[in-house]
């Protein structure tokens, strides 16, 4: 996920939270949300390993304060 400012340019050094919304599947191989800080070009991302169910499982991002989430789609099959 990138965060930018009311201008277009990158925000560094921001808080954003990871959690899996459906399907299961874990982030960074932990259970639970993940919190990862925005690098320089206000970056931020973490790896996610699919659930064992089959079907679509979703990671949702979201940044304290802000409205606006960001979520990530994928399909698992057996």
């Amino acid at each position: 996920m990138r965060v930018l400012d009311g201008a277009g340019f990158p925000v560094p050094d921001l808080p954003v939270t990871f959690e899996v919304v459906m399907g299961g599947g874990s982030l960074d191989g932990q259970e639970g949300p993940a919190r990862i800080h925005t690098d320089g070009d206000g970056m931020a991302s973490v790896p996610f390993r699919l659930g064992a169910k089959p079907g679509f499982q979703s990671v949702e991002a979201s940044v304290e304060g802000l409205k606006v989430k960001a979520v990530f789609e994928a399909m698992g099959s057996q």
